[in-house]
C-alpha cells in the first residue's frame, strides 16, 4: 500500500526486485529495483543521488502513469463486478 501512496503523487521509490514488483515497474524507468542486500540498496542509492531532479520525477510520472493502467480502483472494480456476473 505505501508504493501505491507513494505514487498517488509520483513519488519514485526504491523497491526490492521480486516476481510481483517486476511485474508491474521496470528498474530505472518507473521505479528503482535492486536485491535486499545491503550492498545492492547502498549501490542503487548511490546510483539514484547522482540524477538530476528531472530524472527523478520523470522515473515518479512513470510509475503512477504504470500503476494507473494496471492498478487503479476502477479497473479493479470492473474486473471484480465482471468475475461476479459469470458466477
Amino acid at each position: 500500500m505505501k508504493v501505491l501512496d507513494y505514487y498517488t503523487s509520483a513519488v519514485p521509490c526504491l523497491m526490492t526486485e521480486n516476481e510481483n514488483n517486476n511485474s508491474i515497474f521496470e528498474d530505472e524507468k518507473s521505479a528503482w529495483l535492486c536485491q535486499f542486500n545491503k550492498n545492492s540498496i547502498k549501490n542503487k542509492i548511490e546510483e539514484i543521488i547522482a540524477l538530476s531532479k528531472d530524472e527523478v520525477a520523470r522515473v515518479g510520472v512513470q510509475g503512477q502513469n504504470k500503476l494507473l493502467d494496471i492498478r487503479n480502483f476502477k479497473r479493479i472494480a470492473d474486473d471484480l463486478a465482471h468475475q461476479l456476473a459469470i458466477l
